[in-house]
């Protein structure tokens, strides 16, 4: 692979992961988490890139939009997949996840006072 070709593939992960990063909704987390998410994600559209053309040579329909040796819709969509695989698995897990502990804690209090009618039992003693 030559240096024009990891750049055009570089740039294609590039246009990939902004709007797939930035499109997907997510917990809010760490800025930690978020930068080493953007890398994931461009690291994984990269390798999408990179390994799409072997799989897409059979079919010449993809074939046909060339730019220094790079076809450009097969790498785009192995690194549309490659990001894509990333932030739609932590999106399901946090659709799917239960809520978070502090979301509870803070709950129970007011849970508390619903069922008991919003009596509160040492008032009554008094």
């Amino acid at each position: 692979m030559t240096t024009t070709q990891f750049w055009v593939m570089a740039i294609e992960a590039i246009l990939v992961t902004v709007p797939s990063v930035l499109l997907i909704p997510r917990a809010r987390q760490s800025p930690l988490f978020d930068r080493v998410l953007w890398i994931a994600t461009w690291l994984l559209a990269f390798l999408g890139a990179w390994g799409a053309p072997s799989y897409f040579s059979a079919n010449p329909s993809f074939n046909t939009l060339i730019f220094a040796d790079v076809v450009i819709i097969p790498t785009m969509i192995g690194a549309l997949v490659g990001a894509l695989s990333i932030n739609v698995l932590l999106w399901l897990m946090d659709r799917f996840s239960g809520p978070a502990t502090e979301e509870v804690i803070e709950e129970l209090p007011a849970l508390a006072e619903e069922t008991d009618g919003g009596e509160n039992p040492s008032s009554l003693e008094q």
